[in-house]
């Protein structure tokens, strides 16, 4: 099971080694696991006085879920005090609307792998949110498979990975080489409706579209090319040699660098903020190593 929307190109790679091989595309994206698979019905909003950021948080995931059970509602556009009396107003209609959206999710991935064995394959991870969702639905346990795994505390999961880094590290050398490498042309969630609903912003969202079926059908032809040459007895390159090799082709004055710098990566579930693919060059390693650790213990303690 190819989770969106790393899986991508992964699956249409698998498909190609090996059609015998069952796999399917599913939809299970951090956004999903907010929305649907938690309780979101009952979200505490601290003083702000008191607990600003806690506050601020609040008001911010009470913001998401306005925009995702009822699009057509400007929840950026509200002042605080009406953001969190729509919210109240419309509790009943999130609870009943949550339930319903839960089931049909759920009727969908049942159908789709009945009582056999389920394997997940996602790319860069930091709490194996699909993996987790998925086991949430299923009501039992499943295996995952990752490219890279940011934080090495015991979750209780099972799974394997190419590439295990204790925090992900600001910059580029990380993250955001999967990112580039192994996405969709397809334009974030922001909504379930027997399926999952398609946003149609912001910016970035929309040069990555135009840019990754290009990108997809290009690795499947490398693909074809290396599978052509060398045939079942295929090369293995681990992580960090095209981690080298992604580099070398954004390095400063290289004619790809330009190019590289107009692709963004989402940075939250709903897709209103972004990172840059090419390194912040100017931030020297020892002061990003320590922002990085700083990032990681705050988002221990998110959603």
């Amino acid at each position: 099971m190819f989770s969106a929307r790393d899986g991508y190109t992964l699956i249409r790679t698998v498909g190609f080694m090996d059609p015998s091989i069952e796999s399917h595309y599913i939809h299970a994206q951090r956004i999903l696991l907010e929305m649907i698979g938690s309780n979101i019905s009952d979200i505490r909003i601290p003083s702000k006085f008191s607990d600003y950021i806690g506050y601020k948080r609040a008001l911010y995931s009470i913001s998401k879920v306005l925009r995702f059970y009822f699009p057509d509602i400007d929840s950026h556009e509200m002042d605080e005090n009406t953001l969190i009396k729509e919210y109240n107003n419309r509790k009943e209609q999130i609870i009943l609307s949550q339930r319903e959206k839960y089931q049909t999710y759920q009727k969908l991935l049942k159908g789709i792998c009945s009582d056999s064995d389920v394997e997940v394959v996602d790319c860069t991870t930091m709490k194996m949110t699909s993996q987790r969702f998925i086991q949430k639905v299923l009501g039992r346990d499943v295996h995952g498979h990752y490219l890279v795994t940011l934080g090495n505390e015991n979750n209780g999961l099972h799974y394997d990975t190419l590439c295990s880094w204790p925090y992900s590290l600001i910059g580029w050398q990380r993250v955001d080489i999967p990112e580039f490498l192994l996405c969709s042309p397809e334009m974030p969630i922001c909504g379930w409706d027997d399926g999952p609903v398609y946003d149609t912003g912001p910016d970035f969202e929309r040069v990555r579209a135009d840019n990754y079926q290009k990108i997809s059908d290009s690795e499947l032809q490398y693909v074809q090319r290396m599978k052509d040459y060398f045939g079942v007895h295929l090369p293995f390159f681990d992580y960090l040699v095209v981690n080298k090799w992604v580099m070398l082709s954004a390095a400063p004055g290289t004619r790809y660098r330009e190019l590289l710098g107009t692709i963004r990566w989402a940075g939250s579930s709903d897709h209103n903020d972004w990172y840059t693919i090419i390194p912040w060059d100017s931030i020297p390693k020892s002061i990003s190593r320590l922002i990085s650790k700083v990032v990681a213990g705050i988002n221990k303690n998110k959603i």
